[in-house]
């Protein structure tokens, strides 16, 4: 009996370890629900995860992709999903980050850097460099966007869009 316990303890001990590998080979890290009262960045899995409120939209091509959850810094760095700088291995996921000139009121700036990725329908990626103008609140928790890709993939495509930080 104590044998086909421990047998038991064991198969079940393995079954535990298989299915949390295969999770977080194929599952990309989330935001957990005290990540959205950090004031930072979060790691986890990996990935550099955005996990306030906000989100954007951004249009490529006639598709749409949604990004949720933000972190916008008042040094005019805001970011929207998850990146996964650091580790090329692990799956892209649709993430935005725009740099913006330093400007402090509401109204036209320009989007000195940042970066976009893309995931289309057939698993293909858009990703690259982007730079343009932006449309913001003096706040940064509002704007809308043009840019357009300075290098790979996404070299050359216009991208439009909105944002809201929460």
């Amino acid at each position: 009996m104590r044998t086909f316990a421990l047998f038991i303890l064991a198969a079940a001990s393995l079954a535990f370890a298989a299915a949390w590998a295969f999770a977080s080979d194929t599952v990309p890290a989330t935001c957990a629900p005290q990540d959205a009262r950090s004031r930072h960045l979060v790691e986890r899995g990996g990935y550099t995860l955005a996990c306030g409120r906000g989100a954007a939209v951004v249009s490529v091509g006639g598709a749409r992709y949604y990004i949720n959850h933000s972190r916008c810094f008042s040094g005019a760095r805001l970011y929207f999903g998850r990146f996964n700088w650091s580790n090329t291995q692990l799956p892209a996921t649709n993430s935005l980050y725009l740099v913006l000139e330093p400007h402090g009121r509401a109204g036209a700036v320009g989007v000195v850097d940042g970066g976009v990725d893309a995931v289309t329908r057939d698993g293909a990626v858009v990703s690259g460099a982007i730079s343009g103008r932006a449309r913001v609140n003096a706040r940064l928790n509002r704007g809308t966007f043009v840019i357009f890709g300075r290098s790979g993939t996404a070299a050359g495509r216009k991208f439009t869009g909105r944002w809201t930080c929460g």
